[in-house]
């Protein structure tokens, strides 16, 4: 797997990818397209981030991704890195 990311701006991310192992195991001789292939976005602030991804396993067959995270720890100290727990 071959995979680059990169910052436009201060808050946005461009990522793109190649899996020559799901490209060889999946695609169709005969119809390869975009096998194997990955690209995606993200929005990355302090206290949150945003990513969509678009994933091709066969010329017919691709996936879309949406992730969202949350630093539970960044918004009022919740969660296992809780400084006011005493820990």
């Amino acid at each position: 797997m071959l995979a680059a990311q990169w910052n436009i701006g201060k808050y946005i991310e461009v990522t793109g990818a190649y899996n020559h192992l799901r490209r060889q195991e999946l695609s169709i001789p005969e119809r390869r397209g975009l096998s194997g292939f990955s690209l995606g976005v993200g929005v990355v602030v302090k206290k949150f981030q945003l990513r969509y991804a678009r994933s091709w396993y066969q010329a017919a067959i691709g996936f879309h991704h949406i992730g969202c995270s949350i630093p539970l720890q960044q918004w009022g100290g919740i969660g296992i890195f809780d400084k006011r727990a005493g820990h």
